[in-house]
């Protein structure tokens, strides 16, 4: 429990999670017996509410853009002394996430007033998504979840046992009718609990990665990637 939550004006908040793989078998247990206006399993997994359209994404990424460079100027420069408060590690990577030129003008200086060129934490700038594919492995198809994904690779969820060097075809559902079919190398592997998650570096993007990446690094919000 936090005492004084600063981002509720002080309120005092406590932290809690929710398994959405379990979600619905839980709210079975607990509002089985209710009737259909009590039952929020029903609500929230069953109902069709005309006033609650899901976002309709060229791809399959899991948040839509919406910091342009004024609101990120409005917000952490004007309203508040957000960026200028940044040690320069912070500030390095914000320049690594923002890496178009109109946002040049927002982003904080280093320490010494300099801008952070040359000293990005990332050689690619990297893009939350979540999509479907599979590994092409000696003949032999393994399914996959697809993360994370910059121009020069990508992390993904794979049940299979791969090995750092194991060189595979990987088959990527980027969006709607935006497939990509890539030669890729096995560079990391990382155990825990939820499965095994695995780095992979792509041999050469394909022009249908190309486009996708683009699309998620120009975009300054939803609308931009759709019509990118």
């Amino acid at each position: 429990m936090v005492e004084a939550y600063a981002f509720a004006n002080g309120a005092p908040a406590v932290g809690a999670t929710l398994d959405l793989h379990h979600a619905p078998a839980q709210y079975q247990r607990v509002y089985g017996e209710a009737g259909p206006r009590k039952h929020l399993g029903r609500y929230f997994f069953e109902a069709t509410l005309a006033n609650i359209q899901l976002p309709k994404r060229r791809y399959y990424t899991t948040n839509d853009p919406v910091m342009t460079p004024e609101l990120l100027d409005h917000f952490f420069n004007q309203r508040t002394q957000t960026f200028a408060a940044l040690d320069d590690r912070k500030k390095a990577l914000l320049w690594s996430i923002y890496q178009t030129a109109e946002y040049r003008r927002v982003l904080p200086m280093l320490g010494a007033g300099e801008v952070p060129v040359g000293q990005a934490l990332r050689r690619h700038q990297r893009h939350s998504i979540r999509c479907p594919g599979h590994l092409k492995l000696d003949g032999v198809h393994h399914g996959l979840e697809v993360i994370e994904l910059s121009l020069g690779g990508f992390q993904a969820r794979c049940p299979f046992d791969l090995q750092p060097g194991q060189q595979a075809e990987a088959t990527v559902q980027l969006g709607q009718g935006e497939q990509s079919t890539v030669q890729v190398t096995v560079v990391r592997k990382v155990a825990c609990e939820s499965g095994h998650f695995y780095g992979l570096r792509l041999q050469e993007a394909d022009p249908i990665w190309r486009r996708c990446v683009a699309a998620l690094e120009s975009g300054h919000t939803a609308a931009d990637l759709d019509h990118a």
